[in-house]
């Protein structure tokens, strides 16, 4: 539980706890050595999971979720800010 990105926190609202999470993934989860594959996951993604993504526009058309992918770019900007600590 020490190394659980919840223990030991309280949040004022639903925004500071995802801005927690987004930091604990990116500063703690994302760096921290796995023990099955004795290196990072995003270094693991990268290597050999980021190249098979197939794009999403085609998919959201055919899903009829237009909005999404008229917005998708904002979203992921949005998303690729940095965050503040929030504990």
């Amino acid at each position: 539980m020490k190394n659980n990105a919840l223990a030991g926190h309280s949040f004022t609202s639903m925004e500071a706890l995802e801005q927690h999470l987004a930091w604990w993934m990116r500063e703690i989860a994302d760096l921290h050595c796995h023990g099955s594959t004795g290196e990072p996951p995003l270094q693991r993604f990268v290597r050999d999971e980021a190249s098979k993504l197939k794009p999403l526009d085609g998919w959201l058309s055919r899903l009829k979720l237009s909005a999404i992918r008229d917005q998708l770019d904002t979203l992921l900007d949005e998303k690729a800010r940095p965050s503040h600590d929030a504990s």
